[in-house]
């Protein structure tokens, strides 16, 4: 079997690396299987964690793992959430401060199904988060699970572990800084009237 390459290994601190930002001769460790992994660089490919040919790990996987740590340690600051406002419908950036979620854990069943990673509030289950790498969550399981789940691209994550920019998502339903300010601006009162007549109906179901 061919050795596997990949972007991305801990060093001996478990912190995540870039092959970009590796230094030839240090110790650097598979996410998956804490295998020793090698730092490689030629003419003819970029540089890379070269892998020893294993029948588990996978470049797919190694992404996977690395994603869900860094979720998992993003908890301590605080997180900005991409959504959609109510009123206006353009797309924000929500802070979620420190706090928000007091832990998280990795393959929590919620319901009939497993999530990738469940943060809680409390010791109550808050938001269920799916890591996409190759495959998207179905329909039948977003539209089942009894909590609030996004889900999003693995590699978004590794860039910035604080940002969610969801691909698809079913959150409670939220107001832009802007509409929070234009109170007073009637078009706004109305949409705000007509949002909270919806959650009425919707938390009376």
């Amino acid at each position: 079997m061919d050795r596997l390459k990949t972007p991305f290994a801990y060093n001996k601190h478990g912190k995540v690396v870039k092959a970009q930002e590796a230094v030839k001769n240090q110790v650097y460790y598979c996410p998956c299987c804490d295998i020793k992994m090698v730092v490689k660089e030629g003419t003819k490919y970029r540089k890379h964690f070269s892998h020893p040919a294993s029948g588990t790990c996978t470049s797919e996987g190694i992404l996977h793992r690395i994603a869900k740590n860094l979720l998992l340690k993003a908890i301590e600051e605080d997180i900005k959430l991409k959504t959609d406002c109510d009123i206006c419908r353009k797309s924000f950036w929500k802070t979620l401060p420190q706090g928000t979620f007091t832990k998280g854990a990795e393959e929590v069943r919620v319901g009939p199904y497993k999530c990738d990673i469940v943060l809680y509030s409390g010791n109550e289950p808050a938001l269920a988060v799916e890591i996409k790498n190759t495959h998207g969550i179905g329909k039948k399981k977003g539209k089942e699970l009894p909590i609030n789940w996004i889900e999003v691209n693995a590699s978004s994550i590794i860039e910035n572990n604080t940002e969610l920019n969801p691909i698809q998502a079913r959150l409670d339903k939220s107001v832009c800084y802007e509409c929070k300010n234009n109170l007073e601006d009637p078009v706004t009162k109305k949409r705000i009237s007509n949002l909270v007549a919806s959650l009425s109906m919707y938390s009376a179901k």
